[in-house]
């Protein structure tokens, strides 16, 4: 009964750790996209590169001897993008460990020094990491999308 009202959103928003709650949310998701992101590219690049009816050694092989050896750079394109959606992984943890490390050490601080500060993170700085981390989320995605139907 309280959801249907709309009371635990309510609650979740009224009380003063609500950016973290938010932070912690948009972090979380920003990590989904990224390893989303990962797996298609990574999907994509091996799937075109096994393929025997359109890839390039399929394509381009027995023309001239130069294009016997393509397969080698199919293989390079194939490290490429693997490469790529290998660092995608690893930078979005790393950035979302940031993040969250940052957190940790701002609820520490409140905690030990107990100021009685009613808001330990301000919306507007909520706000600014969220941008950045759906940013970044999204701009993973994109290049993700671009990059997988390139391999294709």
């Amino acid at each position: 009964m309280t959801v249907i009202k709309g009371e635990v959103l309510k609650t979740i928003f009224m009380t003063p750790w609500a950016p973290f709650y938010v932070m912690y949310f948009v972090t979380i998701a920003e990590l989904i996209m990224a390893f989303i992101g990962a797996a298609y590219v990574a999907v994509h690049a091996a799937e075109a590169a096994v393929s025997f009816s359109k890839g390039l050694y399929a394509n381009y092989a027995k023309w001239t001897q130069f294009a016997n050896q393509i397969a080698v750079f199919e293989l390079v394109i194939l490290t490429l993008f693997m490469g790529w959606a290998m660092f995608t992984t690893i930078f979005s943890l790393w950035q979302a460990s940031t993040f969250w490390e940052q957190m940790n050490m701002i609820y520490d601080e409140v905690k030990a020094y107990n100021s009685g500060l009613e808001v330990p993170l301000a919306w507007d700085d909520a706000f600014k990491g969220s941008t950045l981390c759906m940013l970044s989320g999204l701009t993973i995605l994109i290049a993700a999308y671009s990059l997988g139907e390139v391999s294709n």
